[in-house]
């Protein structure tokens, strides 16, 4: 896994990162979704550093 600093180094030398999921989710009523996109939302908010640096590379 890469750290914060490694992640933006590479996103400023325009070398690609890929993020991939680590696991398949699959939902069957809509209290399964709600916590999958709050959780999924969580955590975008504490890696907002690494993918506002992947996105502006």
């Amino acid at each position: 896994m890469l750290s914060l600093e490694q992640v933006k180094a590479r996103a400023s030398t325009q070398q690609r990162v890929m993020i991939r999921p680590k696991v398949d989710v699959k939902v069957t009523n809509q209290a399964e979704r709600q916590q999958v996109v709050q959780v999924a939302r969580k955590v975008i908010a504490e890696h907002r550093e690494v993918l506002t640096a992947l996105k502006d590379r």
